[in-house]
């Protein structure tokens, strides 16, 4: 008879305890889980259609692929705004051709991560003689002047 009620004691507080932790688990207050995601890094390949230092806004010009539309996109350029092939904002002019990779702000502004900028190539005949690194470059051979083989 011990061993019965015993038995049923030991029954009881682990139904007790098991509803303990039931009750616990769905009273208990649900924890937000944040998701901290890195944002999207988007890319966009264009001509350079205006540059506002002041603001540090760069306007491109560019064809989008999905509705082969020629489209323009407002770019910010900040202080951790990484530059290729230029040095400052103000060394980039209209007609240069741009690489950008950038994210979108929660408001969805065009936040530049890096702008890699390609000037326009120059004509020979734009090219002067201080351009060239050796004296020796600035040698013109005239087609006559070519060894025949």
């Amino acid at each position: 008879m011990r061993k019965g009620i015993f038995l049923i004691l030991i029954a009881f507080l682990f139904s007790v305890a098991c509803a303990n932790l039931v009750l616990s688990e769905e009273l208990a207050p649900e924890k937000a889980v944040e998701e901290v995601s890195a944002p999207q890094i988007d890319f966009l390949w264009g001509h350079v259609v205006s540059i506002n230092t002041e603001n540090g806004t760069i306007l491109i010009g560019y064809n989008d692929i999905e509705t082969n539309q020629d489209k323009q996109a407002n770019i910010s350029v900040t202080k951790d705004t990484v530059l290729e092939n230029v040095t400052e904002l103000k060394e980039i002019a209209p007609g240069d051709s741009a690489s950008i990779d950038y994210t979108l702000s929660p408001s969805q502004d065009m936040i530049a991560k890096s702008i890699w900028i390609e000037k326009p190539q120059q004509n020979e005949s734009e090219i002067s003689p201080g351009d060239l690194q050796n004296k020796d470059e600035a040698v013109a051979i005239e087609p006559s002047e070519v060894p025949a083989d």
